[in-house]
């Protein structure tokens, strides 16, 4: 059973008031935090970053790029995987990395201290181009060797270090490729 709204709301109070920072591994021990129904992520002050819940068409987006990219790509897709950041821990909606990626990374640990190669965010309506372009650089600062940000209009932008790129090296596709695949509908 989730907890009550006033003792989330306590917990939230009690939150702005701590002593130190949180860290993402006590952010997903809290019996509380765990059982939100937001994405919860953590700014590089140990803030808690709260965003609303999403529809059912973005988690639909979600399942089908983790699909399409397992099916090309083999390796291992991972949903919602938090990744460790120079400014936080942020949870992209999808991150695909070769297996031996994923064989050296610490099973127990609540999250990656480096990003996999391709991290993908499906963009929701509450995000903006400059939080889009923060996520973009932390992750690509965190080892990713791409970032796709994929809009519910039927989008799609790749970015590398040197900036937003029309071929994707990892995946070796153009974004039509991706857009006729997740919108096929």
């Amino acid at each position: 059973m989730t907890a009550a709204i006033p003792d989330i709301v306590e917990k939230f109070g009690a939150s702005a008031r701590r002593e130190r920072a949180w860290t993402w591994q006590e952010l997903c021990d809290d019996p509380i935090f765990s059982r939100l129904p937001f994405q919860l992520e953590l700014d590089k002050f140990g803030r808690i970053v709260m965003s609303p819940a999403l529809s059912w068409y973005h988690g639909t987006l979600q399942a089908r790029l983790a699909t399409w990219l397992q099916n090309r790509l083999g390796g291992d897709v991972a949903t919602e995987v938090a990744i460790k950041h120079a400014e936080g821990t942020s949870k992209p909606d999808v991150a695909w990395g070769p297996k031996p990626f994923w064989a050296k990374q610490d099973r127990e640990r609540a999250d990656l201290p480096e990003s996999p190669p391709l991290v993908c965010e499906v963009l929701s309506p509450s995000n903006t181009e400059a939080e889009m372009v923060f996520k973009t650089a932390n992750y690509l600062g965190a080892g990713a060797q791409e970032v796709w940000l994929v809009g519910q209009d039927k989008t799609v932008r790749f970015f590398d270090k040197a900036g937003q790129i029309a071929h994707s090296s990892v995946a070796n596709c153009e974004t039509a490729e991706v857009i006729t695949a997740l919108f096929a509908d």
